[in-house]
């Protein structure tokens, strides 16, 4: 369902065992009409990890892109967002409780709002009016 809550894991490819690196991720998913030729702007994720290898070494390794679920579980992701497109630029953070969207946005900073949390969205609900229908559909991210 986009870019929000995608949890990023480098795991041993011959144990499958996460390796605890660090993964820092980055996404945009905001856009505005008459955006489109600005460089930035659309949808996208950008996982990077720093790894040590030894001259002359190997590494064997998988990259795992977690969505709902990660082994049975709910899987939880940590990233710093883009505003590019939303308003203006800063740091905000999120982080997302499966894939269906943020759980909880925050700006460290102050430089947009008064409140150090800026978005919150239940978790394990149905949308509004998603129920009625017929189809329970996560809460929006808009």
């Amino acid at each position: 369902r986009g870019v929000t809550g995608i949890a990023t894991i480098i795991r041993n490819s011959s144990t499958s065992a996460p390796s605890g690196a660090h993964v820092q991720i980055s996404k945009n998913w905001h856009t505005k009409p008459g955006w489109e030729t600005l460089p930035y702007v659309h949808t996208w994720y950008s996982p990077v990890v720093m790894l040590d290898v030894p001259a002359m070494g190997q590494l064997s390794f998988e990259l795992l892109l977690a969505y709902q679920y990660y082994e049975g579980l709910h899987s939880v992701s940590h990233a710093q967002l883009s505003l590019i497109g939303w308003g203006t630029n800063g740091l905000w953070e999120e982080v997302g409780l499966g894939s269906g969207g943020e759980a909880i946005c925050y700006e460290p900073d102050g430089q947009h709002r008064r409140g150090l949390v800026t978005d919150v969205r239940p978790f394990l609900v149905c949308g509004m009016g998603s129920a009625a229908a017929g189809q329970c559909k996560g809460t929006s991210d808009n």
